[in-house]
């Protein structure tokens, strides 16, 4: 199955190349989305990014910490409670993600 799939993805490769005004060759080769390379960033872009990832994670710490409040220390949610556990889980991904994207941008001003 493994032999299967790779020669089905080096020929749909193949194809693209072979056909780069097509519509489909074109949607595959487009690049999505804004350019994030840090490397091209300013400095000031680069402290003004850190800042907004660690205000955003700062936020939903927060959150993360109130709705463990709620749910742990005043019992207003059960803890067997999946929205909880989806909101606890959701928000400690979210605060992760922000404080330690804002740190590696610090650190990239820094350095």
């Amino acid at each position: 199955m493994d032999l299967l799939v790779k020669l089905l993805l080096k020929a749909n490769v193949a194809w693209i190349n072979a056909h780069p005004n097509s519509p489909f060759s074109r949607l595959m080769m487009k690049q999505r989305g804004p350019r994030t390379d840090v490397a091209r960033m300013t400095r000031v872009q680069r402290l003004a990014s850190a800042l907004s990832f660690l205000l955003w994670g700062g936020l939903f710490l927060g959150l993360w910490l109130l709705t463990a409040y709620l749910t742990f220390g005043l019992g207003w949610l059960s803890p067997d409670n999946l929205v909880a556990q989806v909101l606890i889980f959701g928000l400690a991904l979210l605060a992760g993600c922000g404080i330690l994207g804002g740190l590696y941008l610090l650190v990239r001003v820094i350095v």
